[in-house]
């Protein structure tokens, strides 16, 4: 058969493989199809740089231009940004329970509202200048020891 008719049709780039070329390979804009300039997201080709303390600074500094054509801000990024290898550790948020689930829960009983609602009233009580004596008494209500009590509180 003859390769006219066969177009090689290539897998959009992910962004490991546009961090490359922005890094490493130095890639000509040029040679990015349609579908590669789709998957080029200047945020998450800012925030997956901007986990380098190496490079962070330089990220610092391009984010003023957030509203760069994507060919503009690849080709700005290119020619800042080292020809090296640059490994961008993703950072996780942690995610941290606030909020005691047996409080929350308790709360929520006693005031007959939801657990979200639960939640808000804990913050009211918690930074009001008599919450937290009012919540340990609502508390106490049901059936709870200091100790307990403490325990939930924190």
């Amino acid at each position: 058969m003859n390769n006219l008719y066969h177009k090689q049709v290539s897998k959009p780039k992910t962004i490991f493989t546009i961090l490359a070329d922005l890094t490493i390979n130095k890639t000509d804009p040029n040679t990015y199809t349609d579908s590669d300039w789709k998957a080029y997201s200047v945020y998450m080709v800012n925030k997956w740089l901007s986990m380098n303390p190496d490079v962070t600074e330089i990220i610092n500094f391009t984010q003023k231009y957030y509203s760069l054509d994507r060919k503009v801000h690849y080709r700005m990024l290119s020619d800042i940004l080292p020809r090296q290898k640059i490994f961008s550790k993703y950072i996780k948020g942690k995610k941290v329970d606030k909020y005691n689930a047996e409080l929350v829960a308790l709360i929520s009983k006693h005031y007959e509202v939801s657990k979200t609602e639960a939640k808000d009233y804990i913050d009211i009580f918690k930074y009001s200048t008599d919450g937290t004596s009012n919540l340990t008494s609502v508390v106490e209500q049901y059936g709870k020891t200091k100790k307990e009590i403490k325990k939930l509180l924190k």
